[in-house]
């Protein structure tokens, strides 16, 4: 699973510099992953990735400084900030999920009919092995 993960980020990072996003790095894609639609804590967002709200916001000042991800007063607690994509950041995250679609492709067409399958089978796992960690 782990050199699977690996390719998967490969062919991430190969259609996010295809798309002329190369500046993003692969510590940064858990800020993608722990954000939600419309928009999150800094807090939230570093407890979901297991990391200090300190490396969570080193990771978010990055982004935002390149223009993929800004800030805004929560609509729920004016003291907090909302992280929320940029129109830039859309578009990025746009291009890796094409790349996340070219992998499900490798997939299908090295296992077949199976993938569909397989690919079942590892929802089924995440759904009940990783709750935790789905939102």
């Amino acid at each position: 699973l782990s050199v699977l993960h690996r390719t998967l980020e490969d062919a991430i990072d190969d259609a996010l510099a295809a798309a002329g996003y190369s500046d993003i790095t692969r510590s940064q894609g858990v800020v993608f992953d722990t954000l939600d639609p419309g928009g999150s804590r800094i807090t939230d967002m570093a407890a979901r990735a297991r990391i200090s709200v300190q490396a969570m916001g080193e990771l978010v000042d990055g982004l935002e400084r390149r223009g993929y991800l800004r800030r805004s007063r929560d609509p729920a607690d004016g003291r907090a900030k909302l992280v929320q994509l940029t129109p830039k950041g859309r578009r990025a995250t746009r291009a890796a999920i094409g790349g996340m679609n070219h992998f499900d492709e490798q997939c299908t067409a090295t296992l077949g009919p199976a993938a569909d399958h397989f690919s079942r089978d590892l929802r089924r796992l995440a759904d009940e092995l990783g709750r935790a960690h789905l939102r």
